[in-house]
């Protein structure tokens, strides 16, 4: 069983082209070695309604954890807790233990000297409040907690927009979570492995794949292109996820010698030369 995870970006700012959402790519890279399978991405704008459709989204396709990123700070458009209350049926109710994360926080930042006045004003507080059932979570960086909640079997972890504040809390609270549900889904481990191949085009190279994908229907084979010319030397990503990681790396190998013979066989028979030695991650 995988434990599929729906990721969702919220800002205007990615829409419109302002802001690059590296928060997504970096997520789903840690949530793919955490044993997740990621079914989904998805942006909206700093909209309620437009949020919770896609929180029902997530829910009605049979995802186990939903991924949230921006939309928690002091701002009106900071709506995305709004907008999962309303998808999940809940009202939104300051939460005593929120408030004191935030208030410790800005406690910090004054005795740093980076703030003129501690005080809870009504903008600091709106991040306290909370979908009812919601587990504040530590912000190590930034003042706006993170929330986790479940709905049925839907695990929601929602994150600040910050790169860094959402890096700082996925490591201390998420990752340890969606680590625990994906070792109780027997979710497996995933190997990933990058074999140079020698070629410089996708189309000569492309038989050489639908071989190997015959023979290893459960592994995921993927050529990057990068241009083209002689010095080209195009880079195939070998990846499967197993029950156990030693399984899952004996299945690769298997795959990428696999390749490499047929690789060398191309090159025997006039192809072009012979690959390097792959590499495994």
């Amino acid at each position: 069983m995988r434990l599929h995870t729906y990721l969702l970006t919220v800002g205007r700012e990615i829409l419109v082209g302002r802001t690059l959402d590296t928060n997504a790519h970096w997520l789903a890279g840690e949530i793919t070695r955490l044993g997740g399978t990621i079914l989904k991405i998805s942006c909206v704008d700093d909209h309620p309604q437009a949020i919770g459709a896609e929180v029902r989204s997530a829910r009605r396709h049979g995802s186990d954890v939903l991924v949230t990123t921006g939309g928690l700070g002091p701002t009106p458009d900071d709506v995305t807790l709004e907008g999962i209350a309303s998808a999940a049926g809940r009202r939104l109710r300051l939460s005593r233990a929120a408030r004191t994360l935030i208030e410790e926080r800005y406690r910090v930042l004054h005795a740093q000297g980076r703030i003129s006045d501690p005080a809870l004003n009504p903008a600091r507080l709106k991040m306290a409040r909370l979908p009812t059932g919601t587990t504040p979570l530590p912000n190590p960086i930034g003042t706006a907690p993170g929330a986790y909640l479940t709905w049925g079997r839907l695990h929601i972890f929602a994150l600040p927009g910050v790169p860094a504040e959402m890096k700082a809390l996925f490591a201390h609270e998420v990752n340890p979570r969606i680590e625990a549900l994906s070792c109780a889904a027997g979710s497996g481990t995933w190997v990933e492995m990058r074999v140079p191949t020698g070629m410089n085009d996708e189309s000569t190279l492309a038989p050489v794949l639908a071989a190997l994908r015959r023979a290893f229907p459960d592994v995921y084979a993927k050529s990057h292109p990068s241009g083209f010319g002689v010095a080209v030397d195009l880079i195939v990503t070998v990846a499967v996820r197993g029950s156990g990681g030693r399984a899952a790396r004996e299945r690769a190998s298997a795959a990428r010698a696999y390749l490499l013979n047929r690789l060398s066989v191309c090159a025997r028979s006039g192809g072009p030369r012979r690959p390097r030695r792959s590499s495994a991650s």
